[in-house]
């Protein structure tokens, strides 16, 4: 990763995201393994960002192809674009994680929960604690150096934000949450389990959203 920054962009990551899955690529399993679980089982997977640099963990949304369970948990102060300055000082403050983890209400036994902690933020590992005490399933994506002894079902590493990496912690956090969605739909289709994408954003398919997004509104506060 060191010095990537000076490097032409997409071959830089391309050659970074291919070493990546190839070195977490079991991790990557069991986090897909979960997904798909939990999808079988008609839970949610939970998005969860704790700072203002962990909003791509939201990417696999609302998106073409991946899969409607996905359902973010988020507080907007949170994002630069409702105040950088604003979500800067917030980055550091205690008992949001708490606060967001019990304010969406929407957590059931059975749920995985994926939380994006790229820097090391108070309500990324307080969103931990409030899923593993209520037995719920958390891949935990971090940066944090710290890391290796905990509790949470799959770890996975990622490099922090700074001056030698620029955008690829970002973008690697988006990268996995789409590997996990491609890997679990993987799963769910070997397995024959019925499961729900979303389609295409074209003309074609405004009924089908539609419909899909009635079916999962009540269960996803985003929608």
């Amino acid at each position: 990763m060191k010095q990537m920054i000076n490097q032409p962009l997409l071959p830089a990551l391309s050659n970074y995201l291919a070493s990546y899955e190839s070195e977490h690529s079991a991790k990557l399993d069991q986090a897909a393994l979960l997904a798909a679980k939990t999808v079988e089982n008609g839970g949610l997977i939970h998005l969860a960002s704790g700072d203002m640099c962990s909003a791509a963990v939201f990417e696999p949304f609302l998106k073409p192809g991946c899969l409607c369970a996905f359902s973010p948990v988020t507080e907007p102060t949170l994002s630069t674009l409702h105040g950088g300055y604003r979500s800067y000082l917030l980055k550091n403050t205690l008992n949001i994680g708490d606060f967001l983890y019990r304010y969406y209400r929407n957590i059931r036994p059975g749920d995985t929960f994926v939380i994006g902690d790229t820097l090391g933020s108070p309500a990324a590992a307080e969103m931990l604690r409030c899923a593993q005490e209520d037995k719920i399933s958390v891949i935990w994506i971090t940066s944090r150096r710290e890391s290796s002894g905990c509790d949470a079902d799959v770890l996975l590493p990622m490099p922090p934000p700074d001056a030698s990496n620029g955008p690829y912690s970002s973008l690697l956090l988006s990268a996995i949450g789409y590997e996990i969605n491609r890997r679990a739909i993987r799963i769910l289709e070997t397995s024959r389990c019925p499961f729900d994408t979303w389609q295409p954003y074209d003309p074609s398919s405004d009924q089908d959203n539609i419909r899909l997004c009635r079916t999962y509104r009540n269960r996803i506060k985003q929608l």
